[in-house]
């Protein structure tokens, strides 16, 4: 499928994503309230799931510190100057 995606022009994109709107659209305005309810809870869910995936990858993350890695561009990781040197600390 990224295959074929990746050898479309840039006019059979535009087609193949007004038919896909167009898709999407017909069917929200053919759903029922019950349906609509039950496509947005599991959109929550989707949603939800995902985003706790993203923490659980961060969890103790310090644990499994990586040189390599450039820990500053990720935006969930704020890094600032150490201004505080704990008592057990060597100097």
């Amino acid at each position: 499928m990224a295959r074929l995606r990746a050898l479309e022009t840039v006019q059979e994109q535009e087609t193949r994503r007004k038919s896909n709107c167009l898709q999407i659209l017909r069917g929200r305005i053919s759903e029922t309230a019950e349906d609509r309810e039950e496509r947005l809870e599991f959109q929550i869910n989707v949603t939800r799931s995902s985003r706790m995936a993203v923490r659980k990858d961060k969890e103790n993350a310090a644990y499994s510190y990586n040189p390599s890695k450039d820990y500053k561009s990720d935006a969930s990781c704020i890094l600032g100057p150490m201004s505080i040197i704990a008592n057990f600390a060597v100097q």
